[in-house]
């Protein structure tokens, strides 16, 4: 059997880090980051700081422990070049109500060197 094609595109390496980590595959999502990579959650919420991706997939257990109601939903997706930008809303997290903001991903050589978390609702004091 042929092992799966890597994914083309920056936003497919993204969604393929994301089906992974979902599927409870763990260690087939760390393998959509390059060595090094780090992921930035930006803004002034406990959660703001820079993260490697092993760290990140562990603050994402934490995050569901503590908001078991947590959704999102990812709305438009664009790339330009290496980067990938997923625009997402979530609800049930950190911030009250229904909470918008901004993934951006940049992707070399089909895997994911550094990616940020960006907030648009609260002025930065909530991660979404």
């Amino acid at each position: 059997m042929n092992p799966p094609a890597k994914p083309a595109t920056p936003s497919e390496v993204v969604r393929a880090f994301f089906d992974h980590s979902a599927a409870g595959k763990l260690d087939l999502g760390l393998e959509c980051w390059a060595p090094g990579a780090i992921w930035h959650v930006t803004g002034h919420s406990g959660w703001s700081r820079d993260y490697t991706p092993a760290e990140y997939l562990a603050m994402g257990k934490e995050w569901y422990a503590r908001y078991p109601n947590y959704t999102y939903k990812f709305g438009r997706v664009s790339e330009a070049g290496e980067l990938a930008y997923f625009f997402v809303r979530s609800q049930g997290g950190e911030a009250p109500g229904e909470a918008e903001g901004m993934m951006l991903y940049r992707v070399v050589d089909g895997r994911i060197t550094e990616g940020w978390s960006v907030a648009a609702s609260g002025g930065g004091a909530f991660a979404f």
